[in-house]
Parts: C-alpha cells; sequence; structure tokens
C-alpha cells in the first residue's frame, strides 16, 4: 500500500459522518465518488479550489438546499498537484429517497463547468489538440475504476484500478474493515466469486 505524502487533507464535510450515512442507505448504489484534477502547471490557488467547489455543489446539487445533501471532499497533493476527491451518499436527506447526483448523461451538466474554469484560469484541457496526451481531468485509476462500474470495456489493467479505488477510498475514511471494502467491491465487480481469510475474487464481466 502506497504512503500519501504528503498526507490527504479533508477539505468540507465530515468523514465519520458520511461513513456512517452510507453505510445506513440499503440502496442498490449507496455513493458516488469521483475526483477533479489538474494538470502539474495549473497550480490552483485555495481560492480557486473553494470556487470549484462551490461551482460544482451548485451543479451537483441543483434545487437542493445544503441540509439536503451530504458530501466529502478530500484533496491529495501526493503526485505533486492538488487532486481533489468526493464521496457522496446517493441519497436526498430531505425524502430519504435514493438521489443520483451524476446520472446518465452527466456529462452535459459537468463539462461546460470544467470549460469554464480551465478557459478562466488559462489551465490545460482535455479537448486541447497542441497538447501531447490528451485525458479528462481525475485521476486515472478512479477514473478505469468507474469504468468497471459502468459496465464498460475491460481496461488493460483492472486490477490496478481496482487496488487503486480501494486505497482511495480507505483513506478517506470509508471502507476501512473487510466487510467495507467487499461492499465497495461489489461497486466496481460484477461479482464476488470467492472468499477467504486472506483474499476476495472478483470477476469483472458476466458470462458469455
Amino acid at each position: 500500500m502506497k504512503t500519501r505524502n504528503p498526507p490527504p487533507e479533508i477539505l468540507a464535510g465530515d468523514r465519520r459522518q458520511t461513513k456512517t450515512l452510507i453505510d445506513s442507505l440499503d440502496f442498490r448504489w449507496r455513493y458516488t465518488s469521483g475526483v477533479i484534477a489538474f494538470a502539474p502547471e495549473d497550480n490552483p490557488s485555495d481560492e480557486d479550489i473553494q470556487g470549484i467547489i462551490n461551482d460544482f455543489e451548485r451543479v451537483a446539487f441543483a434545487g437542493l438546499d445544503r441540509d439536503r445533501f451530504n458530501i466529502l471532499w478530500v484533496k491529495h497533493t501526493h503526485e505533486g498537484q492538488p487532486e481533489l476527491h468526493f464521496v457522496i451518499p446517493r441519497v436526498d436527506l430531505g425524502t430519504g429517497k435514493s438521489f443520483n447526483s451524476a446520472p446518465p448523461g452527466w456529462e452535459k451538466f459537468f463539462d461546460p463547468l470544467r470549460d469554464y474554469w480551465n478557459y478562466k484560469k488559462s489551465w490545460a484541457r482535455p479537448d486541447d489538440l497542441a497538447r501531447a496526451r490528451l485525458c479528462q481531468p481525475g485521476h486515472v485509476a478512479l477514473q478505469q475504476a468507474e469504468q468497471l462500474r459502468a459496465g464498460l470495456p475491460r481496461i488493460d489493467d483492472p486490477k490496478e484500478a481496482i487496488t487503486e479505488y480501494l486505497i482511495s477510498r480507505i483513506e478517506a475514511g470509508l471502507g476501512v474493515d473487510r466487510e467495507g471494502i467487499i461492499d465497495a467491491l461489489k461497486e466496481v465487480a460484477y461479482e464476488i466469486t470467492r472468499q477467504g481469510n486472506d483474499y476476495i475474487s472478483v470477476r469483472l464481466e458476466p458470462d458469455a
């Protein structure tokens, strides 16, 4: 397991409260997680980061008062540039009903927000053809885990993707025990096929 240096920093939310809320839900999908990442040359200020968080929440929770949703923000800087990880329990706290902040087609809502900040601050853009490497904002491993969860084609190294996904959850204080890890694996794997005292086997694709 990697040591994050410097360690993750909680920017907003309560880790224990978010974990307790997720654990209390009986929905099939209990949380949404993701990341907002920056290129090494972007160097966002604390004010920029707070502005991005505020704008993200306005889009993700449009129409909801602050007391109707829960979100945990954790900043990682061990790779040399900030990464803003978030975890959202998938519930409307006002009604107790399931709520998905990133429903199908979510890109059309969040991509304009990404582009607004990139153009405003002259940050690196994933759609800039002059860049040698084009990539969507986000930690690669978590993107791969999201691909697995969405049932998209198999990636080159699913073991690495799942490992990074679990490490990020543990660092956020989620899934720190065996049951929590099993629940997290159920989010990204098609099926847990075997369990032993020191191993868990998963199947990433349904049988043909």
